[in-house]
C-alpha cells in the first residue's frame, strides 16, 4: 500500500477532521482519502459502506464552501475512496478556514496563502491588482534618488511634472 503524502491520506473511519483534507485537495491539488485503513496501513474496511458514503457526501456538501468536485467509490474490501479534484473557485473552506498539506499533515493556510487562493479563484495575478484610489505619491519623494543615480545634467530637476493623486491610469508627464 502506498505511503501517505501530499495527495493521499488513510483513515480508519470518517471523523469530521477529514473535511480539512477535503479543503486541502480542492485548494492545492487532486488527492484521495481512503477510509477503512489503519495507521499501520492494514485494510480493515468500513462497516455499512453505502451509508457511510452517503454521510460523507452530506458532510462535504454541508461543510465545504464552495462545494468541491469529488467522487466516492466503494471497493470489494469495503474501502471507501474519496477523490477530491483541485478546484478553480478557491479558496475552499471548512468552518471558514482554508487548509493545505505539509507532507502527510493538514494545516491551516497563512493569511498570505489565503490571499493567494482568493486571487487564484478570481483569476487575478498580483500585477493585475488595481492601485488604491487617492494613494498620494508625489515625484519629489523619489526625485533625489533619481537625480543622484542619473545625475542632474541639463536641468534634470525640471524634467518631470506630476499631476494629481496617483490612481489607476495616472501618469507622470515629461
Amino acid at each position: 500500500m502506498e505511503r501517505e503524502g501530499k495527495h493521499l491520506e488513510y483513515k480508519v473511519a470518517p471523523l469530521k477532521s477529514y473535511l480539512k483534507t477535503v479543503s486541502t485537495f480542492a485548494n492545492y491539488g487532486t488527492g484521495r482519502l481512503v477510509f477503512g485503513v489503519s495507521d499501520e496501513r492494514q485494510v480493515i474496511g468500513v462497516e455499512n459502506p453505502e451509508r457511510t458514503a452517503l454521510n460523507l457526501e452530506n458532510q462535504i456538501n454541508d461543510n465545504i464552501l464552495p462545494s468541491p468536485d469529488y467522487t466516492i467509490s466503494i471497493d470489494a474490501q469495503n474501502l471507501i475512496t474519496l477523490t477530491v479534484r483541485k478546484g478553480r473557485n478557491t479558496p475552499y473552506c471548512y468552518k471558514g478556514t482554508a487548509y493545505k498539506r505539509n507532507d502527510s499533515s493538514t494545516v491551516a493556510v497563512s493569511d498570505y496563502e489565503y490571499r493567494n487562493l482568493v486571487m487564484q479563484g478570481s483569476s487575478v495575478t498580483f500585477s493585475e491588482l488595481p492601485l488604491f484610489r487617492n494613494w498620494r505619491t508625489e515625484f519629489f519623494l523619489f526625485q533625489p534618488s533619481v537625480q543622484h543615480t542619473a545625475g542632474d545634467t541639463a536641468g534634470f530637476s525640471g524634467y518631470f511634472h506630476y499631476t494629481g493623486n496617483l490612481q489607476s491610469g495616472s501618469r507622470i508627464h515629461k
